[in-house]
């Protein structure tokens, strides 16, 4: 019975109850991709729960990050060679993720220091990781610096500073705007609570990201059927290609009967002919009503006629 004491005392002791815990939710933890896609907003909000009365220094901070699956990425730099812009030098980042997004209360640098941003990967820089350079390449930072750059300009990477609403020092909330070039996978969202740059509480969620309908079921098939993909690609061009000549060839006749030249088809010159006969009778029954009408007119007006 002693010992039973003895080992939960001690149990009390080396786990001690967090000071502050992340209660949290997201809007939502799937996100389909179909046809009508265009991208999609999630909203992200959540508290932080004490059981006692927060300290007043340090204030907390939180960070709120969305991180995409990883794909191996090779940046290359251009050069010029007699006159020709060829790729010379590259560098590969082989866990670079698809997406990601850095949602914070303020400066990263000021609420998260360089050993826990390196512990727990939350910079952009941390999150790719380490750099694969080529033959001839030099510092792998210019290229970092290159895919942060591109992948900013598409709207993949993010980086909201002051972009999370911190109320009372407990209750939180951002959105996180996914772009339309997302790939299916799961969307890893990380929650990170701090004080004086140290890292209190962490929690973790996920994000289901899949395509739909037709989408889905082409993508399927590209994959475990790539035979039948290639024959059905092929059909759908020759039809709608074929269907694209005959409006050309439809619309070429029309702009020559109202005396504009254009190229003209030689199988549609009947179809020409027929169309021209057919625009100089409804000129002649047009001017003919009129006619009728003025007449019809005068006599209800005892207008003299001749």
């Amino acid at each position: 019975m002693m010992r039973l004491v003895i080992l939960i005392f001690l149990m009390a002791f080396a786990l001690p109850l967090r000071a502050e815990e992340i209660v949290s939710g997201l809007s939502r933890t799937r996100v389909s991709i179909d046809a009508s896609f265009d991208g999609t907003s999630i909203l992200i909000y959540g508290a932080a729960m004490r059981e006692q009365k927060p300290p007043v220094w340090p204030l907390l901070q939180v960070i709120i990050t969305v991180e995409g699956p990883v794909q191996p990425v090779v940046v290359r730099q251009k050069a010029r060679v007699a006159g020709i812009w060829v790729n010379r030098d590259w560098v590969a980042f082989d866990n670079a993720p698809s997406f990601y997004a850095v949602m914070t209360t303020g400066a990263l640098n000021e609420i998260l220091s360089e050993a826990e941003d390196a512990r727990l990967g939350v910079s952009i820089p941390k999150v790719i990781g380490a750099a694969r350079p080529g033959a001839r390449s030099g510092s792998a930072a210019e290229y970092l610096a290159a895919l942060q750059r591109i992948r900013r300009s598409t709207g993949s990477y993010l980086l909201g500073t002051s972009a999370v609403l911190l109320l009372q020092q407990s209750l939180f909330r951002t959105e996180v705007t996914l772009p339309v070039n997302l790939i299916e996978g799961d969307y890893k969202v990380r929650i990170l609570l701090t004080r004086g740059r140290e890292v209190v509480d962490i929690q973790e969620s996920q994000i289901t990201v899949s395509k739909a309908g037709l989408e889905r079921l082409l993508s399927r098939m590209a994959q475990d059927q790539p035979l039948l993909y290639g024959l059905i690609a092929l059909l759908l061009a020759a039809v709608a290609g074929g269907g694209r000549v005959r409006t050309v060839s439809q619309a070429a006749a029309v702009k020559q009967i109202r005396g504009k030249w254009q190229p003209v088809f030689l199988p549609d010159l009947r179809r020409l002919k027929e169309l021209d006969r057919l625009s100089r009778f409804c000129h002649r029954l047009r001017r003919s009503g009129a006619s009728l009408h003025r007449a019809w007119l005068g006599r209800k007006l005892g207008l003299p006629t001749g």
